[in-house]
């Protein structure tokens, strides 16, 4: 009886450690450490400033896993990925699952000024990822969804900003057809 006490007070006192770090931002290390403080940063790109125990500090896509930063309801998370040429970037996780899509913010130099654009990266491993844009989204998902009918007829109505919808779509379709069949 008392070391069932004693586990339920541990328990208890574990679960109010743990609350405690609810509603704080995160990142994760390369060396798998989460550290909890205030993240700020420019529409998530690098690098980002983390305030820790009174402490700013600066980190850029080379020296984190990933960090989260919460938006009063939920955490917007954002992981490390390289670009196609190769460069360290911060990306935002839109969807995970048996396909991943990543949103990426990106400064495209027009004639006479500089805008910024998002673009996603989609792919069903990290290290195979394709670029989707607002003028190749339909060709790139309608092979990639070609065997999922209802999902094509879906695509032909979806606007580029709501391809995480669609995606989300693939996912839980392909989450039901794997519980269905057992694996």
């Amino acid at each position: 009886m008392i070391k069932r006490g004693f586990l339920c007070g541990l328990f208890s006192f574990l679960f109010c450690f743990c609350y405690a770090q609810r509603g704080k931002d995160f990142l994760l290390t390369k060396q798998r450490d989460t550290l909890f403080g205030k993240i700020t940063m420019d529409m998530g790109k690098a690098p980002i400033t983390f305030v820790h125990q009174k402490q700013k500090i600066t980190f850029h896509p080379t020296t984190i896993q990933s960090f989260g930063v919460f938006n009063g309801e939920a955490y917007q998370i954002y992981e490390t990925l390289s670009s196609e040429k190769g460069q360290a970037i911060f990306v935002e996780v839109v969807a995970k699952g048996k396909a991943n899509l990543y949103k990426y913010v990106e400064k495209r130099i027009a004639t006479n000024s500089t805008q910024d654009r998002y673009v996603y990266f989609f792919g069903t491993s990290k290290e195979e990822l394709t670029v989707i844009s607002s003028s190749n989204y339909r060709r790139i998902l309608g092979a990639f969804l070609s065997g999922h009918p209802s999902l094509i007829e879906q695509l032909e109505r979806t606007a580029f900003d709501e391809i995480p919808n669609l995606i989300q779509s693939y996912n839980d379709l392909e989450d039901s057809i794997r519980k269905k069949s057992g694996r």
